[in-house]
């Protein structure tokens, strides 16, 4: 039985023409500093998402910190949470890349369930080939739920395919040169 059907294409407008809904969405786009790469960061964008989700179907968005301002970066949480009720901020690298994890359904996080998950032979295998080697590291990079994610959003403007906002920015903040980080 086949588990996992991955598709490599472009994802927002794969989205728009498919009538299919999915177990998990996971967007990994390039650098939003990149003509036409913005558009997938807008509210528009994780409304489709979201649309396209089975019950209990959960979207993995990709951002990373480098090359943005705080306002932008604070507007993809803003952006992203209101789409989403339920979030979870995952800290992929530490002050770099991070996942934001949506879903319609509670996300809970159980760490004694997650760390026997993780114990097994399968997992650790796969643990490793993405540099982590023993559960807690990987239980360790949660950093927050939705209240958290809307606490650091604040008041940040949303993203959106008529506010194109970091389309603008980010190309801009990469080169100021700056940045408090």
């Amino acid at each position: 039985e086949e588990r996992v059907r991955v598709l490599i294409n472009d994802g927002r407008n794969h989205l728009r023409f498919t009538a299919s809904r999915y177990d998990c969405i996971s967007s990994e786009p390039s650098n939003p500093w990149i003509a036409g790469i913005g558009n997938l960061f807008t509210r528009e964008a994780f409304q489709l998402c979201r649309q396209r989700l089975k019950p209990g179907g959960v979207m993995c968005q990709w951002l990373h910190r480098y090359g943005l301002a705080e306002r932008e970066f604070k507007s993809i949480f803003a952006t992203f949470g209101t789409v989403f009720p339920e979030v979870q901020l995952w800290c992929v690298l530490p002050g770099s890349d991070f996942l934001l994890i949506g879903s319609e359904q509670p996300l809970k996080l159980d760490p004694g369930r997650l760390q026997a998950l993780l114990e097994s032979e399968q997992a650790a295998r796969i643990l490793k080939k993405v540099n982590f080697d023993n559960p807690p590291e990987l239980i360790a990079c949660f950093l927050n739920d939705t209240q958290g994610v809307k606490a650091i959003a604040g008041s940040a403007p949303l993203h959106s395919d008529d506010n194109l906002l970091l389309e603008f920015a980010a190309p801009r903040t990469l080169y100021q040169g700056d940045l408090p980080f």
